[in-house]
């Protein structure tokens, strides 16, 4: 049988087989963009050191880039990674004055607040405060303020201002950005400073500046303060606290035995029922037949 194929179907096939074109090329990205992934992807593998030389080539070579602030702000972690805070609060400082609105701003701001109050002289500690009171001032609604606060309050102990910190927990306490879980031992420490404060002002003050530099990771530091605050007889409440928180500093330490005599006195006769409970727990956590401890012991 003969098969004949109709003019206009040739014609279509005709048709659409020279107008066929291949699929459009991917776009290139622009430069800008394939720098800061490099960068990011050796922020991502822990390459801190090839990642800030990255961000650094990158803001030199496209300083308008619209990635600027991102770049800044992973500078300034690489920065203070490498143990160099001035230079990375240089580089916060850069992101805050370049964009004084931005989105990056208030975590900038709490970044450096964090450097200040690690670099420790009181020049530094000001400037720690008064960048926590600038987040709390400008950006009152970003969720970054909530820590700011708490930082803000921990920041007036440590200056004796007590009565400030009181102040600024109790309004931490109601408000609905803090979750209940976080608001009940909150609202606990308030309670024990506020008796603190009440028996002795200046031993509270004291006791605060002993604990912020636990917190730092200057256990040595630390201990000696709380020794010297034992050595004057403070009033039970203060005594307790202390005695507390030269057990975390003897385990930081590694002095495990010393440790464990502290947090077994507290289990058996401490006052406060808190304090009680974490004491026994950090005594059953405790390597005392170890090398090294396998978790931290609890903070309070």
């Amino acid at each position: 049988m003969k098969h004949t194929t109709s003019f206009s179907l040739v014609l279509f096939l005709a048709v659409s087989c020279t107008t066929r074109r291949p699929p459009p090329a991917a776009p290139v990205p622009p430069p800008d963009l394939l720098l800061y992934r490099q960068a990011l992807a050796l922020q991502k593998e822990g390459r801190l050191a090839e990642a800030g030389t990255a961000w650094e080539d990158l803001l030199a070579r496209y300083p308008e880039t619209p990635r600027a602030a991102d770049a800044l702000f992973w500078l300034a972690f690489d920065q203070e990674a490498a143990a160099h805070p001035r230079e990375a609060l240089a580089t916060l400082g850069k992101l805050v004055a370049r964009f004084p609105t931005g989105p990056l701003t208030p975590a900038a701001l709490l970044k450096a607040s964090q450097i200040h109050w690690l670099c420790g002289a009181e020049p530094n500690l000001a400037h720690a405060r008064q960048e926590l009171e600038e987040i709390t001032a400008r950006f009152p609604q970003n969720p970054l303020a909530l820590e700011a606060r708490l930082g803000l309050a921990r920041r007036f102990e440590e200056e004796g201002r007590v009565e400030e910190a009181l102040s600024l927990y109790a309004s931490l306490e109601s408000d609905a950005g803090l979750s209940a879980e976080d608001r009940e031992p909150l609202a606990r420490w308030r309670s024990r400073l506020s008796r603190f404060h009440e028996a002795n002002a200046e031993l509270a003050a004291r006791l605060s500046r002993a604990q912020g530099h636990l917190l730092k990771g200057f256990p040595s530091e630390a201990l000696a303060e709380f020794e010297h605050l034992l050595a004057g007889s403070p009033p039970p409440g203060i005594a307790e606290e202390a005695v507390y928180h030269a057990g975390l500093a003897l385990a930081l330490l590694g002095r495990y035995e010393a440790s464990a005599k502290h947090f077994e006195m507290l289990s058996k006769s401490a006052a406060d029922a808190d304090l009680k409970e974490s004491a026994l727990h950090n005594l059953e956590r405790l390597p005392l037949s170890g090398t090294g401890p396998s978790r931290s012991p609890r903070a309070h």
